[in-house]
């Protein structure tokens, strides 16, 4: 019996000196909580050392990896060498990475987070075919210059963020084959134009963010039909008309068109936003609101139409408005 109890913990003591001591080798530390098993790594650590994120077999809860400010340029095939259902995270933010093999996260396909943020990628082609259960997708601050259709093998994602790329046209993508998607940020690229692009079987899509694009034309545009929060603030859109639609509009709680060209607005019935809780529209050269009924906005919290050219205000009632916290005109 005695030797039994020995034999255990000495079994224990040489897993934590294994735990530790690979991660303290590798310049990473680890955090062992009972749902989730963290690998941290902020120090330089060449792709060579990957092996060493096999995990060790006594890791039994989910794993979340994060290697952070490296210097990769190439990401090599099969970071993970066996297989590893059990990542669910990983995180390769600031590393440098120009290119992807095409069977990096391979051994991985459980992953359900898997984070590109701030590398130097110019193409996402055939690098996630494997990663059919990932669900949130970030690559902000790249070079990507196009959406790449090789994402349609994503079926369950639901976050999709490519801000602050190069991206200049959204019409090539069939974003129909991303059925769950709920947010998509395309904000900081250099989308001058949208035309002929169709979200409309995008029904679980809640957040659409197009701003600060230099947007000038949006023509045969199909939005989701049940989009939340619309943010298109810091183009040079002139007309709202082919934008917004009827199905959609009791949907929006927050509708952010602030600097732009935006003159007459009319076009878009204002009254049927029985939802919204926020509509901001500041530096445009809108004229008249009089057509909006304030009365049927009930939801409504913050107003914002300052900076415009507004000569007069004649159907300003908020009596129904019970919520309204701010109002700007100035």
């Amino acid at each position: 019996m005695y030797q039994i109890i020995f034999l255990t913990l000495t079994f224990l003591v040489m897993v934590n000196l294994v735990n530790s001591q690979n991660c303290l080798l590798n310049g990473c530390f680890c955090l062992n909580e009972s749902t989730l098993y963290s690998l941290i790594c902020t120090k330089k650590l060449n792709t060579t050392q990957f092996p060493f994120l096999n995990f060790y077999p006594f890791v039994k809860q989910n794993i979340s990896v994060q290697i952070i400010n490296q210097n990769y340029s190439h990401l090599p095939q099969y970071i993970f060498n066996n297989s590893n259902k059990l990542v669910i995270s990983l995180d390769l933010s600031h590393c440098q990475i120009e290119t992807i093999h095409v069977n990096s996260f391979k051994s991985i396909s459980n992953l359900d987070s898997l984070i590109l943020a701030y590398n130097k990628l110019k193409r996402i082609d055939n690098i996630f075919n494997s990663l059919i259960n990932l669900k949130k997708l970030i690559l902000n601050n790249n070079e990507i210059k196009q959406i790449s259709n090789d994402l349609c093998c994503l079926i369950n994602l639901n976050i999709l963020i490519l801000s602050s790329n190069v991206i200049r046209s959204i019409g090539n993508f069939d974003f129909s084959c991303l059925s769950k998607l709920k947010l998509l940020s395309l904000n900081q690229n250099h989308i001058d134009y949208i035309q002929n692009v169709n979200m409309g079987s995008l029904g679980d899509m809640r957040e659409l963010v197009l701003s600060e694009n230099g947007l000038t034309v949006v023509k045969k545009f199909q939005a989701p039909p049940t989009i939340f929060y619309m943010k298109f603030n810091d183009n040079k859109l002139e007309s709202l008309c082919e934008i917004i639609s009827i199905q959609m509009a009791n949907q929006i709680i927050y509708f952010d068109f602030s600097f732009n060209y935006l003159s007459q607005i009319d076009c878009v019935d204002f009254n049927e936003m029985s939802s919204m809780e926020s509509l901001v529209m500041q530096f445009n050269m809108i004229r008249s609101i009089d057509f909006i009924d304030f009365r049927r906005l009930k939801n409504l919290v913050y107003l914002n139409f300052a900076h415009n050219k507004l000569e007069e205000i004649k159907n300003l009632d908020l009596r129904n408005a019970s919520k309204i916290q701010d109002i700007i005109f100035r």
